[in-house]
């Protein structure tokens, strides 16, 4: 995997196959692969549009963006968003939406 060209490595590496845990993993392998998948870089880019498709369209300029850390603020968000709908009283939802 190491020996592989550069593009094909990121190709591989942005396979919607893998999740985000799985590139973090891969990341801790080695130093080729950690490079891989730099915050800055495709991998990360492409894991954020994969989850949040219709977001990517708010980053006009995606260059110095770390989509690492953009994607670890969007999740923390989400799971956010989950404990306090989940702390509701449950006389505010009904059976059927």
């Amino acid at each position: 995997l190491t020996d592989l060209p550069g593009e094909l490595l990121e190709l591989i590496l942005c396979c919607d196959v893998l999740g985000a845990a799985d590139i973090g993993r891969v990341s801790c392998t080695c130093r080729r692969l950690r490079e891989a998948c730099q915050p800055r870089g495709k991998v990360w880019r492409e894991r954020f549009r994969l989850r949040w498709p219709s977001l990517l369209k708010y980053y006009s300029h995606t260059d110095g963006v770390s989509w690492l850390e953009e994607y670890k603020a969007r999740h923390k968000a989400g799971l956010e968003a989950q404990r306090i709908v989940a702390s509701f009283s449950k006389r505010f939802f009904s059976e059927h939406v």
